[in-house]
């Protein structure tokens, strides 16, 4: 091979100078050249961070984008058809498998005849042992094994969200609700609340305030029959909704509207008569209790922070003050006006590096910090950005634990195809899909952006200014289409309200405890959360009075891509936002070297 040494031939000893070209720079000695390479590692270790890691983990991205498919596509399919889809992908992925089996079977055989022929081979002369190791360097040959197995662990997927889609459709459409519901009658009945009262757009006619609620319909009454049912209703009601809260009960009546398919609820109720709500107990009952006495006691000290204390550290924006919630959207800090996946991820840490800290063993301290995950998400409501992010920070602690370390990409992969089997109607959900891509920009682009940013500045205000970036640019093309208006401030405000998100975080739901086990004692946990909320408030005020704070869509985009257009399709609208996610990941990867 040209350029290969010669048989034999020994290198030139490193301290000996080589015979160069004229004009060829000369070789440094072996001690200053030592000392060189040191003084650059020393160098580059103070100017900026280490080579990021290449993504190898990438396995799992076949499988969970077809979760995704196929949860669009399931939860718009009659129950009879999800069931025999999953049914006929079961059976093609079995095959599948059963067809690598008998080809991995067959390749031990295979590979033991070449071992033989290379053994004689080797005894044979040495140029044939170099001709070998030359074709050696060859691309690897197809390996039909390989892509069957590849092939059946996405189609399983895709099976199970099926059969998951399938069962919890057969089970809300079963009885005489599904009948009713075509019909669009009026009924009557008992209602559970799945979810708190959220304020909705005022009537137009009257004017005044209306709240939705999803809810789950017990038992109707229609036509003078009676009947039990499991159906999910949007209930939609004026002021007395305001207070229903997750778990109640509540009676209500009203006439009902199909809802298109593939919408999480069946139909729609217009409330013509005022509810009468059962307050929900068990461990229903006493997070509604201990919120409303956050809530409370917030107020009493006059640190509710205009409501975004309890938003930030429960998730509560019923009492969030209107201009502050704008000044927050403004800014592109509504993340930040209810619990995210970073809040999760603060609080599984800190319980589990406190339990570490007093000695307790590593496998209690993992099952403390699930438990206290756990409990934090059904303080919090089970949002589907929380819900993404306890089920990767639950899958990371459990791997962290049996020894295979954090694979990020993997995890969040995993996590998103464990969630579309178990709700298949996330795949819809922006706030699930703005959780994903802000989780895939850090994952992914994050350390490219930290070891670029860090050649110009210091570390820690790299890795700072990273985080916003790369989530910033992976939610952009999603935000473009719920938003008219773009946040010009985004980056710098969201990169001065970072620091204070943990404190805010950790010690607001000591704070919680503290006005659960002994109110009295809360009022330091409260001051302290609450100072950095008003840094928050105090953030996006500034940022939004600046000038050109915020950039018109229509400006940036052309006409023929009003979100309108979009989101007033259901069934485009989604696909248009994994679109371009998808091409932004393409381009991503592009500039990293990854594809």
């Amino acid at each position: 091979m040209p350029g290969a040494a010669e048989p034999g031939a020994s290198e030139p000893d490193a301290a000996e100078p080589c015979s160069a070209e004229p004009g060829a720079e000369k070789p440094l000695p072996v001690p200053a050249a030592r000392r060189q390479i040191r003084r650059e590692a020393t160098r580059r270790s103070r100017l900026g961070a280490a080579e990021p890691v290449p993504l190898r983990e990438m396995r799992l991205l076949p499988t969970a984008a077809a979760a995704w498919a196929a949860a669009f596509l399931a939860v718009r399919l009659p129950p009879s058809s999800g069931w025999l889809t999953a049914g006929i992908v079961a059976a093609v992925s079995v095959g599948f498998l059963l067809l690598t089996g008998v080809l991995a079977r067959r390749r031990p055989a295979a590979l033991s005849n070449r071992a033989e022929l290379s053994s004689r081979a080797e005894l044979s002369n040495r140029a044939e042992l170099s001709n070998r190791a030359a074709l050696s360097d060859s691309p690897a040959r197809f390996n039909p094994a390989a892509l069957f197995r590849g092939t059946a662990v996405p189609l399983a997927a895709v099976a199970l969200v099926c059969a998951g889609a399938a069962g919890a459709l057969a089970e809300r459409s079963n009885g005489p609700m599904a009948g009713v519901i075509a019909a669009e009658r009026s009924v009557s009945g008992e209602f559970r609340a799945v979810s708190d009262a959220r304020a909705a757009t005022p009537d137009r006619f009257t004017g005044r305030p209306r709240y939705l609620v999803d809810a789950i319909a017990e038992s109707a009454t229609a036509d003078g029959k009676r009947f039990g049912s499991a159906a999910p209703i949007l209930v939609v009601g004026g002021d007395d909704y305001a207070g229903i809260r997750w778990g109640d009960g509540f009676s209500s009546a009203g006439a009902l509207s199909k809802l298109p398919p593939g919408d999480r609820n069946l139909a729609l109720l217009r409330a013509a008569a005022a509810p009468d709500i059962r307050p929900a107990g068990g461990w229903y009952g006493a997070t509604a209790q201990l919120r409303a006495d956050f809530v409370q006691a917030a107020a009493d000290r006059g640190v509710s922070v205009d409501g975004l204390l309890a938003g930030m550290v429960l998730g509560d924006r019923s009492t969030l003050d209107p201009d502050l919630g704008q000044a927050m959207k403004d800014t592109g800090l509504t993340h930040l006006t209810a619990v995210s996946g970073a809040n999760c991820s603060y609080l599984l840490a800190f319980i589990f590096l406190t339990a570490r800290a007093a000695r307790v063993p590593r496998a209690a301290a993992v099952l403390l910090a699930l438990a206290g995950l756990a409990a934090f998400v059904l303080l919090v409501r089970p949002d589907p950005s929380v819900l993404r992010a306890a089920v990767m920070g639950g899958l990371g602690t459990v791997a962290v634990l049996s020894g295979r370390g954090r694979l990020p990409v993997a995890l969040l992969l995993l996590s998103i195809t464990v969630l579309l089997a178990i709700d298949p109607w996330l795949c819809t959900s922006y706030a699930f899909i703005l959780s994903v891509c802000a989780t895939l920009g850090l994952v992914v682009l994050g350390p490219h952006l930290v070891l670029v940013l860090s050649r110009r500045l210091p570390l820690w205000f790299a890795a700072s200014l990273a985080v916003p970036i790369a989530a910033q640019l992976f939610c952009a093309p999603v935000l473009v289409l719920l938003q008219p208006q773009l946040p010009v401030y985004s980056v710098p405000a969201n990169l001065v309200a970072a620091p204070v998100v943990p404190v805010v975080t950790i010690v607001g739901m000591l704070a919680v405890a503290v006005v659960g086990l002994a109110p009295p004692l809360a009022a330091v946990p409260l001051v302290a959360s609450a100072a950095g909320a008003w840094w928050v408030a105090g953030t996006a005020r500034t940022f939004e009075s600046a000038p050109g704070a915020l950039q018109p869509k229509s400006s940036l985009l052309p006409e023929w891509l009003d979100p309108q257009v979009f989101l007033s399709d259901p069934a485009i609208g989604p696909w248009v936002v994994l679109l371009i996610c998808g091409i932004v990941f393409v381009e991503t990867g592009l500039l990293i070297g990854f594809f």
